[in-house]
């Protein structure tokens, strides 16, 4: 008889045989025939192009299969919808070309332009191959302003801007220049500044060089000045630019501001208190002051605004100031643009223009709530045995907020109300039953309502409940022990506590037939910061068999110094196997999933037989839910089954055959299920 080293040795020689096949059958096969992409040019420099000539770039790449199978091109795509490319065949022989014709039309891009042209194929090593077109679209003329003529000037002064004209031109073309600025404004002057500054690019000169625009406020007020400055060049394919100017000239009577953005709110607080918070009350009633410099009295004529937006004048009697609020209001959401018109009784100042945006917010329910989450942290099992927690749902919105929950998980939720009017609340109350749970724990509800942005909405009870005691692993398994055979392994036993408490300490002990004995070896404690304490102790268990045969399966519950210990019944299975009479053939059989009963199956064999040749009987038959099986031959000292699995997600299941017999009562047979 082989002694259990020397069975090791010899099923791990099997097992490497089997791995070491395996392992030749999946190396690739040297030589095999495939197709192989390669190109002339992976990227293709065009070079500078000027963004006025609205250039269009074409540009012929030759594909090539220098493979030993055809080339499969099976779709091309671009990085831009500026470039097209077609292919003058999708299906190239070993050894053959294709052309791959692309065009470029950038229309008003500038700039560095990279292109990437995608080739999908069957090409194994390059199933998606790049290639690509790279240069730089610029423009001949550029304008950009540095500093711009102010919005408003007063009469008498004067203000300026500075705007920066830049012109590119490509290496070897000739130079361009500013000749000079003019403009038809009487009040606006134009002067080109001497220095010039040249950046050398990459196939590519930029020379920069600034106009000083200066506006002259005048004598008279004015609600829009315009003026056209022409900017004359030495370039025959741009001889002239134009840049506008605008502002506006105020006299003695100044605005506060020239533009009012305000929002019709969606929320009820914001419309029903009386007393709001200042940046609300300016989204919503934007003011505007007209203001006489000198403080002498003028009169409002007349305010008018687009609709849908609405103008208050706070007072229309002759003062040296007067009040506007703007505010928008309608049924129909949405953004809105529009004008303020305001008219004097000054004849040299009679019209201000205001710019006017606003959005009309919609008028729906709005759901609000404290959290959507309730963390309980770190639980023991006597804290967790039912947790409840109350969520505050608000209607901030200005419909009334209707609400029914549609599902939940693990736990019982009521409403204090189904219908929220608007700026009230309620509660939402989920309760949940976490007894003999451990880990983890996620329990929730989900609730529906009106609310078009968040119809549904999810509220959690989460935590983590902590076990006085745990075990790992929980069972152990011996398998061929010999009469009187002694084994050992090690569990480890792990404790948790509260942060003020102390670990207990295992005891030495045994089994009630005294077969297992189990004996603390180490134990180590942490404290946690977030209020609890874990301790892990190593605990040896050593079974001496005194069992002839057979499969016997022992609790052990551990025993410690508290109380603690044995009133959560922590226990290690200790379960094993005696080389007796009655066994198996095969050992550990392999079995097939049977997917369908008409198909042609053949259901692999076991057989439970007597070494001895002597007499028995099972009487009965444990089997897993994962297993199926039938007795097709029944003799006195043997026992033959079809055996299959009808279950593709398992993987392993065990059989108890329980027999006549005193001294081997019990035999397991483990099985391996094999996927199809």
């Amino acid at each position: 008889m082989l002694m259990p080293m020397e069975r090791l040795f010899k099923k791990n020689k099997l097992y490497s045989f089997i791995h070491l096949m395996g392992f030749i059958f999946l190396l690739p096969l040297q030589g095999s025939a495939t197709p192989e992409i390669a190109v002339d040019e992976v990227i293709h420099h065009y070079g500078v192009l000027y963004a006025e000539d609205q250039p269009a770039v074409s540009h012929q790449f030759i594909v090539s299969n220098k493979g030993n199978e055809p080339l499969v091109i099976n779709d091309i795509q671009s990085s831009c919808g500026c470039t097209k490319a077609e292919i003058s065949r999708s299906e190239i022989p070993p050894g053959e070309t294709a052309v791959l014709d692309t065009t470029l039309s950038p229309r008003e891009k500038q700039g560095r332009e990279q292109i990437r042209i995608s080739l999908y194929s069957n090409d194994p090593d390059h199933q998606v191959f790049e290639v690509g077109l790279s240069g730089y679209i610029i423009p001949r003329w550029s304008i950009q302003e540095v500093r711009g003529i102010p919005n408003v000037i007063t009469t008498g002064s004067s203000n300026e801007a500075i705007i920066r004209v830049s012109s590119y031109v490509k290496s070897g073309d000739d130079k361009r220049f500013i000749l000079d600025a003019t403009s038809e404004h009487p009040l606006v002057h134009a002067i080109p500044l001497d220095e010039t500054k040249e950046t050398q690019l990459d196939g590519y000169v930029k020379a920069d060089q600034e106009i000083r625009i200066v506006a002259d406020g005048g004598k008279k007020a004015s609600h829009q000045e315009k003026a056209q400055v022409h900017i004359r060049t030495s370039d025959p394919q741009k001889p002239e630019l134009q840049y506008e100017a605008s502002w506006i000239v105020e006299n003695d009577l100044h605005l506060s501001r020239r533009g009012v953005h305000v929002i019709n709110p969606k929320y009820f607080s914001w419309k029903n208190q009386t007393t709001l918070d200042r940046d609300i009350e300016e989204k919503i009633r934007g003011r505007i002051y007209l203001q006489s410099e000198s403080s002498t009295a003028f009169k409002i004529l007349s305010a008018t605004a687009t609709p849908p937006f609405v103008v208050e004048i706070q007072n229309d009697t002759p003062m040296s100031a007067s009040e506007f609020i703007v505010s928008i209001s309608g049924e129909r959401t949405g953004k809105y643009q529009g004008e303020l018109r305001i008219r004097t009784d000054r004849p040299d100042e009679d019209i201000f223009l205001i710019k006017l945006t606003g959005v009309i917010q919609p008028q729906e329910p709005i759901l609000s709530s404290d959290s959507k989450n309730r963390n309980f942290g770190i639980l023991f099992p006597d804290q967790a045995s039912k947790l409840t927690n109350s969520f505050i749902l608000e209607n901030l919105g200005l419909k009334p907020l209707l609400l029914s929950t549609i599902e939940v998980k693990g736990v019982t939720a009521a409403l204090t109300a189904e219908t929220i009017p608007p700026g009230q609340s309620a509660r939402y109350e989920l309760t949940a039953d976490l007894n003999g749970q451990k880990g983890e724990f996620d329990r929730y509800a989900i609730l529906r309502n009106n609310d078009p942005t968040q119809p549904t909405i999810t509220f959690h009870l989460t935590g983590r409940i902590l076990p006085y005691w745990d075990i790992v692993p929980d069972k152990i398994r011996f398998r061929s022990l010999q009469v009187n055979e002694e084994i050992s392994s090690l569990v480890t036993v792990r404790q948790y506590f509260p942060s003020w408490a102390k670990p207990e300490t295992i005891l030495t002990g045994k089994s009630a037939d005294g077969s297992i004995m189990y004996e603390p070896l180490s134990q180590k404690c942490v404290y946690q910061p977030i209020g609890y304490g874990s301790a892990e102790t190593e605990v040896k268990i050593t079974l001496k068999n005194n069992r002839s045969g057979g499969y016997w399966e022992v609790p052990v519950e551990l025993t410690g110094t508290e109380s603690h210990l044995n009133q959560k019944g922590v226990a290690v299975t200790v379960q094993w196997d005696v080389l007796g009479d009655l066994r198996s053939r095969p050992t550990t059989p392999i079995i097939k999933i049977m997917q369908d009963s008409t198909q042609n199956f053949q259901p692999a064999t076991l057989k439970i037989y007597s070494k001895s040749g002597k007499p028995f009987e099972v009487r009965s038959v444990e089997c897993p839910d994962s297993i199926k099986m039938n007795a097709v031959d029944r003799k006195p000292s043997e026992i033959q089954y079809e055996i299959w699995g009808v279950k593709p997600e398992e993987k392993a299941g065990r059989i108890l055959f329980h027999t006549d017999r005193q001294d081997e009562p019990c035999i397991a047979v483990d099985c391996l299920i094999e996927k199809q």
